[in-house]
Formats: structure tokens, C-alpha cells, sequence
């Protein structure tokens, strides 16, 4: 007769482990999908400003190649200024990009640095 009783708390045990496990999913879900929903956003506020960036370097370029033209220097003196200029507008960016995306750059800037010291 014990078993009876056991196997009716057992399957209600489950019944209720099963309902609380759907809810775990259910709030799973919801903090995936607002997760995504944050991805998302953060990645088109990242495509506008680099677009906006890359039109004010556009915009920087047709200043310098104007400036230059409207110059009263020679041909040969202003070729070598817009030279210079586009290497400028290339490396700079180059760099930038180089210390951003480099491993040493995000070990400090997300703190790994600091848990590896408090660690040891």
C-alpha cells in the first residue's frame, strides 16, 4: 500500500517539476529574445555611426583634395600634399583598428586582467 502512496507523490513531483521547468524556459526565452533585441540595436547603432564616420572622412578628403587644388603651389607640390593626406586618412583609421581589435587592448578593457590578479 506504501507504493501506491509513493508512486502518487512521485508523479506529482514530476507534474510539478515539469511546470516549473516550463516556466524556466519561458523566462529563458524572454531573456534570449531581449538579448537579441539588444544585439540587434546595439549592431545598427554601430553601422550608423560607422557610416557617418566614414562620410566625415569623405567629406575630410574633399577638403584637403580642394584645399590643395585651389592652392596657389605647383602640380608636383600639391600631388605630394594630397599624398600625404591620403596615407594620413589611411593609417590613422589602420591604427585605430589595429588597438582596437587587438587581444592585449580587450584583456584590460574587460577586466580579465584584474580577475587574473585577484585570482593568483
Amino acid at each position: 500500500m506504501g507504493w501506491i502512496i509513493d508512486a502518487i507523490l512521485f508523479n506529482f513531483g514530476a507534474k510539478i517539476f515539469q511546470k516549473g521547468t516550463e516556466g524556466l524556459k519561458k523566462k529563458g526565452i524572454l531573456v534570449y529574445l531581449k538579448t537579441l533585441q539588444v544585439v540587434r540595436k546595439s549592431l545598427l547603432t554601430f553601422v550608423a555611426i560607422f557610416f557617418l564616420l566614414q562620410l566625415m572622412v569623405l567629406g575630410f578628403a574633399g577638403v584637403i583634395v580642394t584645399g590643395a587644388m585651389l592652392s596657389p603651389l605647383e602640380l608636383e607640390t600639391k600631388l605630394w600634399i594630397l599624398f600625404g593626406a591620403s596615407g594620413a586618412l589611411f593609417l590613422i583609421p589602420l591604427v585605430f583598428l589595429m588597438i582596437l581589435l587587438s587581444d592585449k587592448f580587450w584583456f584590460h578593457a574587460s577586466g580579465a586582467k584584474n580577475l587574473l590578479n585577484s585570482a593568483e
